[in-house]
């Protein structure tokens, strides 16, 4: 079943999707209904009506006066992401894929789906990569997708309420001190995290980097959003030859939205290994001076005219390694921060700060990934330090559940007073870069 409530803006969705019928390759094929829609242009369903004229198996329906119902009988349902819709599909647990509308500002339903799709409840496809072959190709994965159990309060009207009345009653006195007391629903694995925050006299100063952007775009998307959903920042390690000049105004236009939660700076070059042996390193001894000094500055060159902005002066080796050639060529550049992991030996070049990372998302002991207790234990140990703290993201091997995982992360540090996130430029700015010179 194809639907785009109302129908308002939905014609271009409704049309791709006659159009991708005849590219399916499901056994059996099965039946597509269309629902335009109440306010659904006249000429546009005409139009419609006059695509699905002599193709079997697509029938037309103007409007219906229960599409949950109709829902609950589709084996499968492609529509928008209106907030009607959403509801009806988590309700009916129909496996749906959802294109969200996405007007000159307008991210509401964008930001919807992609909490849903963090949550396992359906699929998302962006608007700007609706074609008919595209379409055709989800709709065959569509009915394999089986949706998630979720559990929404959906009582939004007497919710709301109790919340207006719980605001509008004087605060207590002698409430319980304890933050977990106030937020319930911690999950175990970041309970030490929680509980070394409460025993900081300072806040802590904590910064995401996520490196390869440039790879796995739907998942970088997702990422974006799940900061943006709890006001954090994040820093993007973006490899200049891998990211495409579509993609890269997209951040671009992010950013410049909103740059005190984005922030971009270059990744090496090319993220290629050029030693024979050993550890992969893009910028390491097998590279001379004039090597490397080309691949960073054509690298600088490149993102700056993808972004249509100069990236931050931050430079991020891909593995984190690199020479000190590879410091002394950044400084040349015009680099003033050299990002790399906490236990690598600072260069100590003139110009260039150190800025390390101290947990890495996927960080290992003996070769084995720490389980998400371990890793907890990992990051409230660091919290102690007073230097910033640096947790390394890899997007493009994240899945729904690393992308849930971090979620419950964010969560946690964006309610409590002691934890204080801020981008990479930031914290160089408030001369805390000191600490790693």
């Amino acid at each position: 079943m194809v639907s785009a409530g109302g129908g308002l803006v939905g014609e271009a969705l409704l049309r791709t999707a006659i159009q991708a019928y005849e590219f399916l390759r499901i056994p059996n094929q099965p039946e597509m209904r269309i629902i335009g829609g109440p306010f659904l242009p006249e000429q546009s369903w005409q139009a419609l009506e006059k695509m699905a004229r002599e193709k079997k198996g697509i029938s037309l329906i103007k409007s219906v006066p229960d599409l949950g119902a109709e829902l609950r009988n589709a084996a499968a349902s492609i529509s928008q992401c209106g907030y009607n819709t959403a509801m009806d599909i988590v309700r009916s647990r129909v496996p749906a894929l959802v294109v969200p509308f996405s007007g000159d500002r307008q991210d509401e339903q964008t930001n919807r789906a992609r909490r849903l799709e963090r949550l396992g409840a359906l699929q998302v496809l962006e608007p700007e990569r609706l074609d008919a072959q595209t379409l055709a190709a989800k709709m065959d994965a569509l009915l394999q997708f089986q949706p998630d159990p979720i559990q929404l309060d959906m009582n939004g009207v007497e919710n709301t309420a109790q919340l207006l009345k719980d605001l509008a009653q004087p605060k207590q006195t002698g409430a319980p001190a304890d933050w977990a007391i106030r937020q319930p629903g911690i999950p175990d694995w970041l309970m030490p995290v929680h509980d070394a925050l409460d025993k900081l006299a300072d806040p802590a100063c904590l910064f995401f980097r996520d490196d390869d952007c440039g790879w796995g775009n739907d998942r970088l998307l997702l990422l974006l959003d799940i900061f943006a959903d709890f006001d954090l920042p994040v820093d993007l390690a973006a490899i200049p030859a891998a990211l495409n000049s579509a993609f890269a105004q997209k951040l671009s236009r992010r950013m410049a939205a909103h740059p005190e939660r984005l922030r971009i700076h270059q990744h090496g070059y090319a993220h290629l290994n050029h030693e024979p042996a050993g550890k992969k390193c893009e910028f390491g001894p097998a590279r001379d001076y004039l090597s490397q000094h080309s691949d960073i500055e054509k690298g600088q060159r490149c993102l700056a005219e993808l972004l249509g902005t100069a990236p931050d002066p931050i430079f991020t080796p891909p593995w984190n390694r690199c020479t000190a050639v590879t410091a002394r060529c950044l400084a040349e550049l015009g680099f003033q921060m050299l990002s790399r992991h906490s236990d690598a030996i600072p260069f100590e070049v003139s110009g260039v700060c150190e800025m390390p990372i101290s947990v890495d998302w996927f960080a290992h002991h003996k070769k084995v990934r720490l389980d998400r207790m371990e890793w907890g234990k990992l990051l409230a140990a660091k919290l102690e330090s007073e230097a910033p703290v640096g947790i390394m993201l890899h997007h493009a091997v994240m899945d729904v559940e690393e992308m849930q995982g971090l979620a419950q992360l964010l969560s946690v540090l964006s309610r409590h007073a002691n934890a204080r996130c801020h981008t990479m430029r930031a914290l160089a700015a408030a001369e805390i870069t000191h600490l790693f010179v």
